[in-house]
């Protein structure tokens, strides 16, 4: 039973360093988005009271038709394309292949403002591979 206790007390401790590590990386983002491919659900991690002002969803269940409506509202018109068609499910999941990442930067409108925003992409591996990460943070800053 004590060693029982000890695994989960080192567990509880992994969890928070983990959870510490994470907190420190995503200062420098706006937000991360979770999203099943399988399912298309997704969840999103805001750490940015700038992006929660841009009222994109925080959860739902068809990440990719959320995203092109969102796309259409708050892209730069010059750089629309080019988003609509990096956010494309198939396009997107064809350059994660072979545990590739995806990254692609464009212009995001905040109140008529223009903002650099660069989006980071990755596939989780393992047990995990049909969830992607997407990280978004603020260009212009770096």
């Amino acid at each position: 039973q004590m060693k029982h206790q000890q695994a989960l007390e080192q567990a509880r401790e992994e969890q928070l360093t983990f959870a510490r590590i994470a907190q420190a990386l995503s200062q420098d983002y706006y937000s991360f988005y979770v999203v099943n491919t399988d399912t298309d659900e997704f969840v999103e991690y805001s750490s940015s009271a700038e992006y929660e002002q841009l009222h994109v969803e925080q959860n739902g269940v068809n990440f990719f038709e959320d995203c092109r409506r969102n796309v259409i509202r708050l892209v730069h018109p010059d750089d629309l394309k080019m988003a609509l068609q990096a956010w494309d499910k198939n396009h997107l999941l064809a350059e994660l292949q072979d545990g590739r990442t995806f990254n692609i930067s464009y212009r995001l409108l905040f109140d008529g403002t223009e903002n650099r925003i660069h989006c980071k992409v990755i596939r989780m591996r393992g047990d995990n591979a049909r969830f992607i990460v997407i990280g978004i943070r603020n260009a212009d800053e770096e």
